[in-house]
């Protein structure tokens, strides 16, 4: 019964806590325009900017050209991102998770990509997802964790042309640590 009053808590912590930011997000003027010079590339679908991000404005925006329902995406997904990990360094060292989520909090340039149609807010939220999977991994050895964190990874391949070089050392620390794993399994 304890267990089941202490996850309805923490439950309600997390919900507490992502109003809380969303509200914050919303009420946080935002440091760049709606419209950036780069930001028409991906919504005309250009040759250059063949990456997911064209794909996630057409789904978002496809009865008119308005970007509310993007934008609200965009927050939504990088203030869960910041809250799992924020939730998984918490199991770690609490002192250590509130430090990085008033660190991003007071980050105005970082919260406004949310609010602009750029790739960097979604970039951001794919890395945070990844970095907090990759964590909980090395703790409980799950494969489908496993599965997830490479997910993200592929979400920051796809999402933008720079998500190749932060791809690949990613992925070749979780070759090397899968193979860690099997070796420990293999021996035992």
């Amino acid at each position: 019964m304890q267990y089941l009053i202490k996850n309805k808590n923490i439950l309600l912590v997390k919900f507490f806590l992502f109003f809380l930011l969303f509200i914050y997000f919303s009420l946080l003027p935002n440091f760049y325009n709606l419209i950036q010079p780069d930001s028409h590339s991906y919504i005309s679908g250009s040759e250059m900017q063949k990456h997911l991000y064209t794909v996630i404005i057409k789904i978002f925006t496809v009865s008119n050209d308005n970007f509310d329902l993007l934008i609200n995406f965009q927050k939504f997904f990088l203030i869960t991102s910041i809250l799992f990990l924020f939730f998984i360094l918490s199991k770690s060292n609490q002192f250590l998770a509130l430090i990085f989520l008033l660190l991003i909090t007071l980050n105005i340039s970082y919260i406004s990509y949310s609010k602009t149609i750029l790739t960097e807010s979604i970039f951001f939220s794919f890395l945070n997802y990844f970095l907090g999977l990759f964590l909980l991994y090395d703790k409980k050895k799950s494969e489908i964790l496993l599965y997830l964190a490479c997910f993200c990874l592929g979400g920051l391949y796809a999402i933008k042309s720079i998500g190749f070089v932060i791809t690949i050392p990613f992925f070749l620390i979780i070759c090397f640590c899968y193979k860690k794993k099997k070796r420990i399994f293999i021996s035992t």
